[in-house]
Parts: C-alpha cells; sequence; structure tokens
C-alpha cells in the first residue's frame, strides 16, 4: 500500500514529467557534511487559485542509509515579488525596500531514504486534485514559487542546500 506522501511525489512526477507543472531545478549541495538533506521538491500556488494542491508545501528528502535528526536544521524562505495593486502573496518585501527572510526550526527527524513533508499554507483552490492530509510539520507561511523566491535549508549556520527562481 501506498503512503499519501508516496502517492503525492508519484503525481508529483507525472505532473513534471507531463509538462502540467514546471519544474524548479534545485541547487547542488553547498557543504560536504556526512549526513546531508536535500530540498526534493517546493510548491506554492501564492495566493493564485485554482491550484492543484490543497496546501503549498516543501519536501526534504534524505538520500541517506541513516536517520538524520533536525535538530539544529532550518528553513528560510523569502520573496520580493510585488505586482501593480501591491504585495503579492507570498512576498516578504516590505514597504522599506527590503525583503524579510523568514524563517522555521526544523523538528523531528527523516528516515534513512525517506522524504519528510512541511505544509505550507492553505492554497484559495477549489480545484485541489491532491489534499495534503498528512505532514510532518506545518507551517503558516504562504509560499509563491512563480519568480522572485528563495528557499535555503541551514543545518546550523552551514548552507545545505537551496532553491531559488
Amino acid at each position: 500500500m501506498r503512503t499519501p506522501k508516496k502517492a503525492v511525489a508519484g503525481l508529483l512526477t507525472f505532473m513534471l514529467t507531463s509538462g502540467l507543472l514546471q519544474a524548479i531545478p534545485a541547487f547542488p549541495v553547498y557543504a560536504a557534511v556526512p549526513d546531508y538533506i536535500e530540498i526534493n521538491q517546493l510548491y506554492g500556488g501564492g495566493g493564485k487559485g485554482d491550484t492543484p494542491f490543497s496546501n503549498s508545501f516543501i519536501e526534504l528528502y534524505n538520500p541517506t542509509d541513516s536517520e538524520i535528526d533536525l535538530s539544529g536544521y532550518k528553513i528560510t524562505y523569502s520573496s520580493n515579488r510585488e505586482n501593480s495593486k501591491g504585495k503579492h502573496a507570498g512576498s516578504t518585501w516590505q514597504n522599506d525596500g527590503m525583503v524579510e527572510v523568514r524563517e522555521l526550526a526544523l523538528e523531528g527527524s527523516i528516515p534513512a531514504k525517506h522524504s519528510f513533508l512541511i505544509r505550507c499554507a492553505a492554497e484559495e483552490t477549489d480545484v485541489a486534485v491532491v489534499s495534503l492530509e498528512d505532514a510532518d510539520m506545518d507551517w503558516t507561511q504562504v509560499i509563491d514559487n512563480d519568480q522572485s523566491v528563495e528557499v535555503i535549508l541551514y543545518n546550523g549556520d552551514t548552507r545545505v542546500d537551496a532553491v531559488s527562481t
């Protein structure tokens, strides 16, 4: 029996390979550490509506043969996107022209060869095909992965992985 996380991963793979979703390339690992985690997937509707997922999300993956404790790990998110009507949903741009960086300290652990799903803010959609009911952590952050977004994974002060558009 497939778990909900595996079903989400399978659906995302199908949607990415069929061109229904645009892939966001991940950058290589920045720190050579024995235990590492990578940002496997990132999705955010950014408040556009009519998105295929019930929530924005960030999926981490542990490619190693050992369980990794998330103590000391954190995710940061920032987006300087704005539109003609003002601040775009998911933007962390401030009126003074600065971009606020939002941070989430991670908790728990990721078993070997498994993923870790961070369920972010709910999307405003009536067409959600995938409902993210099973998550490892929740974050109220709205994610917008259309443009001007940076998500960074840190272990302490060491940058481990990043995704930006």
